[in-house]
């Protein structure tokens, strides 16, 4: 199952708020077995509201959509939603009072701006926000999902965990299993290691994709499979696993700890595995010979030894401590 999310806001297009929720979103349903198409930022606009579920629904049976609900006039996601899927903005007595109670746990009096969230389109299901003011939309057209959320970050963690999460679930059933197995690289450049690989690379069945994620002295290598079944699924990415240890034995030392890997079904918290390489001289070393090391360079440039420094440091330490105990006097 493939997913579209839709970010709206001006805010997020100016730089002026960084766009949390997608990448939140993305990483709470691929434990489901479900995967996110695309991810679209846009500004308030209506026209282009339109076009991006236009867009999304073109790609995907589900478009979960953040931002755009506030009570001020900018926030027009609601009379647009009602234009695509029709109906009319109508008062809900349900949403008002649940307005109320949220607004009495903060200590605040309800005003006219905030009285005007609990219009909502009569095209859709309301799922009532227990943490915020604005009201989680729930559309359906043509055996297709969207579902509008506030883009607090904090709003939509709570309610996809409580209620929409568990909600596709039951709507969208799947059986399709995902596992991930991840490889942290210190050590190499990514053109290099590409090159190791190449023969890995040719021996991976094409429901498994082998992702390169460099960083600065750190590359990450991440397995990824999907498949209907769970146990052709876990052989092969074990499979793959040993070819790659026998491939980092010509190369580099790993340690493994346990693969993660989730079936079509909700968890509520992934874990991770992590299959370290080092180069092997990096595990000959230890810590105290690198900090010597660096200290044997640095006497080397002014002049002494090791063991002439030290010396010295520990008379210019008594000679201070004694200079301190004659002042104190």
């Amino acid at each position: 199952m493939e997913v579209s999310i839709i970010a709206i806001g001006d805010e997020l297009l100016i730089g002026q708020v960084t766009d949390t929720n997608s990448g939140w979103i993305a990483r709470h349903l691929n434990p489901l077995g479900w995967s996110v198409r695309s991810v679209k930022v846009i500004g308030d606009d209506s026209e282009e509201i339109f076009r991006a579920i236009d867009d999304a629904f073109a790609q995907t049976d589900i478009v979960l959509t953040t931002g755009g609900l506030g009570p001020t006039k900018d926030d027009i996601t609601k009379p647009t939603l009602c234009r695509y899927f029709g109906g009319a903005l109508v008062h809900s007595p349900e949403v008002e009072q649940n307005v109320l109670e949220v607004l009495e746990k903060r200590h605040l009096k309800i005003n006219t701006l905030t009285a005007a969230q609990a219009m909502v389109p009569s095209s859709c299901r309301v799922i009532q926000n227990k943490v915020g003011t604005a009201p989680i939309m729930w559309f359906e057209k043509n055996g297709k999902v969207l579902v509008s959320m506030p883009g607090v970050p904090f709003e939509t963690e709570q309610m996809m965990e409580r209620e929409v999460i568990p909600q596709l679930i039951k709507r969208f059933v799947t059986d399709e299993h995902i596992e991930h197995h991840t490889f942290v690289v210190i050590d190499y450049m990514e053109s290099r290691l590409a090159m190791t690989l190449d023969d890995f690379e040719k021996q991976i069945p094409p429901f498994i994709h082998l992702a390169y994620l460099p960083k600065p002295g750190v590359i990450r290598l991440r397995l990824s499979g999907k498949h209907h079944d769970a146990s052709v699924l876990h052989d092969e990415m074990e499979r793959l696993s040993i070819l790659l240890k026998q491939t980092r034995q010509r190369n580099s030392c790993l340690r493994r700890q346990a693969p993660r890997s989730h079936c079509g079904r909700y968890a509520a918290r992934p874990w991770h595995d992590a299959i370290h390489c080092r180069k092997l001289h990096r595990w000959q070393c230890g810590s105290r010979h690198h900090r010597n090391s660096r200290q044997q360079r640095l006497l080397h440039r002014f002049g002494g030894s090791l063991q002439q420094h030290r010396e010295t440091r520990g008379a210019w330490c008594e000679r201070r401590c004694a200079c301190h105990s004659r002042s104190s006097e």
